[in-house]
């Protein structure tokens, strides 16, 4: 019986394919660890809104040289 050689290079590229799906579910299962702060992060000098001494703490950082972020943290002058 004879073996086509088309058939062993697919067989292979499956194989392949699936080790390396494996590789990368793998490693990001091992990165996406939860990461909960001890403390609240430095605040100092930003506006506030809220308690100073809430339970949760949820800081937003943006670039303003970024057009979206800077569209988003402007408040409109439409009126």
């Amino acid at each position: 019986m004879k073996k086509s050689p088309m058939k062993m290079i697919v067989l292979l590229t499956i194989v392949v394919f699936c080790l390396l799906a494996a590789i990368v579910v793998l490693n990001n299962k091992a990165e996406n660890k939860d990461e909960t702060l001890d403390t609240h992060p430095d605040v100092t000098g930003q506006p506030l809104h809220g308690e100073r001494d809430a339970p949760v703490s949820i800081v937003e950082f943006g670039d303003f040289k970024c057009p979206a972020c800077k569209a988003w943290g402007t408040p409109s002058t439409l009126n």
